[in-house]
């Protein structure tokens, strides 16, 4: 299928520069059935004011699909996106498979092609398993509602454009989507179908916040279209559910899916309607410098969907608003111990700032101090402050990364300037953070005596006397 790019709703993601994801993407993967043949969509996204035009006004943008289950490849595929200075809308693009039901993996890599650096790498598994002549439910697609939009993301004549990273900013409504097949299989009767939105939470502590049913006849292929109205709902993070009934409302199938909101006109709803415990918290005491010192603080640790609400509160002057998000951010971690886990991650983070502070901000703002609030205290430190042919160096290594699945996870940061702490993250291992395969030929620019690899398309230096960064990243 052809690569669509379309203009989807403004998302102002501000990240501080020293932040080392390098590229924002989504992959969004859903399955369904034509009643012969189940497949599958697979929407890529590209927020493209991460990524910087070259020189010469473009950039061009490899994308690497691979499907693969535990025996072989299935799809393996490459394709080239063209970004360009006039053009600054962000990128999605649609494939379709046709696949057995089965076990699988996707793996979508983007690389810089000419700066040979990769921007992001994402691996996910799924299932599919539709049997012929059986019930069953579709995946669940949140979508967003476009007039306007590109006719290839057409479902049903109407226009469903896809909700990048589960996250709804400044939307009126959301949409979701899903099918049923051979519902008669199971009943004649009419069935009810309900999208439900509840706030985060496990289990009973789920708070229901908006409800929407409808009656449908039994149908062998029976698509299903909600539209919620979420222009009341506060920022937050939430979870949707369709769920299908039958007339005794036993729930017969269900497909649920997290979602987040910021939604400035539903957070002055609630600003308006703060409850005691609010008036009376532990944040009703900090000053303006204390409220900014601690919302910094958090950045680490606010989930990407949420760093530009972080941003903007911290650059306000609402000081309601920013005790509001800095005592909401804490009660969502724990409704009971807020403020006794607010203390405690108030003397990490300014352990952090005393032990990283440099000339470019608070400690906690630097890579490592980023890196450290982020994933935690490092499994082990090696610190090269000696070696004549490179800048001083440290390597971080993280025996395992909960966040991302990973074991034996490792950091590189260096000093080119050779001020004190100014250190920045150069490469690692790590999902989702800075990946550079050129980090050695970067390292040792400055060795008189390196031949800088193997030539202009190298992307390792040479191991030689006094250039042991690479040996040390290996084994440590």
């Amino acid at each position: 299928m052809k690569s669509v790019f379309v203009s989807l709703f403004f998302l102002s993601f501000v990240f501080l520069d020293k932040l080392s994801a390098q590229v924002h993407a989504d992959v969004i993967v859903k399955s369904y059935y034509d009643l012969v043949t189940p497949y599958i969509d697979v929407y890529s996204f590209i927020l493209q004011k991460d990524i910087k035009p070259s020189e010469d006004g473009v950039r061009t943008i490899e994308s690497l699909l691979v499907i693969s289950n535990e025996t072989e490849k299935i799809v393996a595929e490459k394709f080239l996106f063209t970004l360009s200075k006039a053009d600054t809308s962000n990128i999605i693009d649609l494939k379709r498979y046709q696949l057995v039901n089965g076990e699988y993996t996707i793996r979508v890599e983007l690389l810089d092609v000419e700066a040979e650096s990769i921007l992001y790498d994402h691996s996910q598994s799924f299932s599919i398993n539709y049997q012929e002549n059986k019930f069953h439910q579709s995946d669940l697609y949140l979508s967003l509602f476009s007039p306007e939009g590109n006719s290839v993301f057409e479902k049903h004549g109407i226009c469903l454009e896809p909700v990048p990273f589960k996250y709804c900013r400044k939307q009126e409504q959301i949409s979701a989507y899903s099918e049923l097949y051979n519902l008669p299989k199971i009943t004649n009767e009419d069935i009810s179908i309900g999208l439900l939105l509840y706030e985060s939470g496990q289990g009973l502590d789920r708070a229901l916040v908006k409800k929407i049913y409808k009656r449908f006849s039994p149908e062998d292929y029976l698509p299903v279209l909600f539209s919620m109205d979420i222009s009341d709902v506060p920022t937050g993070s939430y979870h949707i559910v369709m769920e299908a009934a039958t007339k005794d409302k036993t729930i017969i199938s269900f497909k649920e899916s997290d979602l987040n909101i910021y939604n400035p006109e539903g957070d002055a709803k609630r600003l308006s309607t703060y409850n005691k415990e609010f008036e009376n918290s532990f944040v009703q005491n900090l000053s303006k410098e204390e409220l900014n010192y601690n919302l910094k603080a958090i950045y680490p640790r606010v989930s990407y969907r949420r760093t530009d609400i972080l941003n903007s509160v911290i650059q306000g002057s609402d000081l309601k608003t920013k005790r509001y998000f800095l005592y909401r951010y804490w009660t969502e971690q724990s409704k009971d111990n807020s403020e006794a886990l607010f203390k405690q991650y108030r003397t990490i983070a300014e352990a952090v700032d005393r032990t990283f502070n440099s000339n470019v901000g608070k400690g906690f703002e630097t890579d490592r101090g980023y890196i450290f609030l982020r994933y935690g205290k490092p499994s082990d430190i090696l610190s090269i402050e000696d070696e004549p042919t490179a800048p001083p160096y440290e390597i971080w290594r993280y025996n395992r990364l909960e966040e991302t699945g990973q074991n034996n996870v490792k950091f590189l940061f260096y000093n080119p300037s050779l001020s004190t702490n100014d250190y920045s993250l150069l490469h690692s291992t790590c999902r989702g953070e800075k990946q550079n395969p050129r980090w050695q030929l970067e390292l040792y620019r400055d060795d008189p005596n390196s031949d800088g690899g193997a030539g202009v398309d190298a992307r390792s230096a040479t191991d030689g006397f006094n250039r042991n960064a690479g040996k040390y990243f290996e084994e440590f």
